[in-house]
């Protein structure tokens, strides 16, 4: 009962500081008042882990930090994202500030996308794979969800415009089906040297519980044993 009333208590506290979305990014993107600034921030990356509020503290602009943070608040009023979700969308942001030099968000360019998105490609030398290529979608994905935010944030999340500044900025296909090959992925023979040589249960529990649910490591939460007995 306890965790149920804290969540909602949340809820409330990010419904209620985020009031209505043009009128708040705007009165907070012009506030210096620093108190005001650190809960803004402090409310955005609530539950996530300290490194990603420091993201906004140290890496960002004031101004570039409140907007990423009015964003995220306006996410979880219309999608309820994630943690890893939010934190990639927090990171794609403040490495575009950083690379913009904290230029603010809406005096960037289509230039000024397409050379931070540019900067994630690599030759066929070095990237026979073109696993860029994924990271390169990603943060093209993020970046066209945040503009078409600040470009209209009032409208219904479904009935948002493409903004001018993503117009003509494709993604990319790879050739490659899969990024990984055969021979990465182990054999039952690996399995069983590896548990037989792993000092530690926990490790052991966590492989096997891992490969015979097909989990990702965030999928599986490894919290009392006797869950999994």
């Amino acid at each position: 009962m306890l965790m149920i009333n804290n969540n909602r208590t949340n809820h409330e506290r990010i419904k209620k500081a985020s009031g209505t979305t043009s009128e708040t990014l705007s009165a907070v993107n012009g506030t210096t008042d620093v108190t005001t600034i650190n809960k803004r921030i402090s409310l955005a990356t609530e539950g996530l882990q300290p490194y990603v509020e420091n993201w906004l503290r140290i890496k960002t602009s004031n101004y570039n930090a409140l907007t990423i943070s009015e964003y995220v608040l306006s996410l979880r009023r219309e999608i309820n994202p994630s943690q890893n979700y939010t934190r990639l969308q927090i990171q794609a942001l403040v490495e575009l500030s950083e690379y913009s030099k904290q230029k603010p968000f809406e005096q960037l360019t289509r230039d000024d996308v397409l050379s931070f998105l540019d900067k994630f490609r690599k030759t066929e030398d070095r990237d026979p794979l073109h696993k860029w290529i994924g990271t390169y979608n990603l943060k093209h994905e993020m970046l066209r969800q945040f503009f078409t935010w600040l470009n209209d944030p009032n409208t219904e999340r479904n009935h948002r415009s493409k903004p001018k500044i993503m117009e003509n900025i494709s993604k990319f296909k790879r050739k490659e089906v899969s990024i990984y090959k055969p021979t990465d992925l182990w054999t039952g023979e690996d399995d069983l040297l590896f548990l037989r040589y792993c000092p530690n249960k926990r490790d052991r529990c966590y492989h096997t519980l891992s490969r015979d649910s097909s989990c990702r490591p965030h999928e599986l939460k490894i919290k009392n044993k006797r869950c999994y007995v």
